[in-house]
């Protein structure tokens, strides 16, 4: 009985929520315009009118219809969170099971140094297509570290001859990585000549998003991902299938997971279902376009609204 109550309140949440958002743009636009001439419950429709005086000519129906189309979005995924949360607690013996098979499956040697090889080669050309070397010759006038990088600029040397060696031996650590030449020594060195080439490159406000590389690296760093497709290994008969060589691919899995979710989440927060609406697919095309000197394809497709 108690199980039916965990789960069965945010449901029923979460159903009356996502059942008011599908008739918002219905009923909200009347009941607002009635609020606003005082026709409502008179506390709220105080309330409402002192809010809306103090910017009139934008907080207007369609202001309160937008707004409250938002909070209800947001209800229905804080509604959503829950209701998971629920199953999750009601399931917990089935939730530990499949965490313990998670975290302690084992996985070939193989797969480990197959993503050795592909980051440090990847990161490599990343580094190599930043213009890290020309950021460092610039004044340091010019610098504007993001948030949590201040003390970068102010401790660390960033002189264009310091830069260029760290890019060297970040170079040379990534190639070893790659071949499996001192492999534990490589990685290490690779991650952190590589946070200080892609610090540099955050100095100008020029925000790069490659900060997974960095979080994929020290991974591997601390992981025996040199036990196999590399020079180290030569000559050492295959080693079986370990923990260890899955336990770092499934963190992995874990950041892309962090990497992808809260970028879609804080977007779907702030504005609920407009995200994937027509009209911003559009107004997200138009800022494409203009950023690539007014380019326009030859089929616009923001000409047919059912396609957006």
């Amino acid at each position: 009985m108690w199980r039916r109550v965990v789960v069965g309140g945010p449901l029923v949440l979460l159903l009356a929520l996502a059942t008011l958002f599908a008739l918002w743009d219905v009923a909200a636009p009347p009941l607002v315009r009635e609020m606003l001439a005082g026709h409502g419950v008179p506390a709220l429709d105080a309330l409402l009118e002192t809010h809306r005086r103090a910017d009139p000519a934008y907080r207007d129906v369609a202001y309160y219809v937008r707004n409250g189309r938002t909070a209800l979005g947001q209800g229905i995924i804080a509604a959503t969170g829950l209701t998971l949360l629920a199953i999750a607690l009601v399931r917990w013996r089935r939730v530990a099971q499949a965490m313990h098979a998670f975290f302690g499956a084992t996985g070939p040697a193989l797969n480990l140094a197959v993503f050795r090889i592909v980051l440090f080669a990847v990161w490599l050309a990343d580094v190599e297509m930043t213009p890290v070397a020309f950021y460092a010759r610039l004044p340091r006038v010019l610098l504007d570290p993001p948030a949590g990088l201040g003390w970068f600029t102010a401790h660390v040397p960033t002189g264009p001859a310091v830069v260029e060696t760290m890019l060297l031996v970040f170079r040379v650590a990534c190639v070893l990585a790659v071949v499996g030449l001192f492999t534990r020594a490589a990685t290490l060195v690779a991650l952190v000549s590589g946070a200080y080439a892609n610090a540099v490159a955050q100095m100008t406000g020029a925000l790069y998003a490659d900060h997974h590389l960095l979080w994929f690296a020290a991974l591997l760093a601390a992981s025996p991902c040199g036990d196999a497709l590399s020079v180290d290994a030569r000559r050492r008969a295959e080693p079986p299938p370990a923990r260890a060589y899955a336990l770092p691919l499934r963190f992995v899995w874990i950041l892309f997971c962090v990497m992808y979710f809260f970028p879609g989440f804080w977007k779907v927060w702030r504005t609920g279902l407009a995200w994937v609406s027509a009209d911003n697919v559009r107004d997200h095309m138009y800022l494409k376009w203009r950023e690539f000197g007014d380019w326009t394809p030859s089929l616009r497709i923001d000409h047919f609204p059912p396609l957006l």
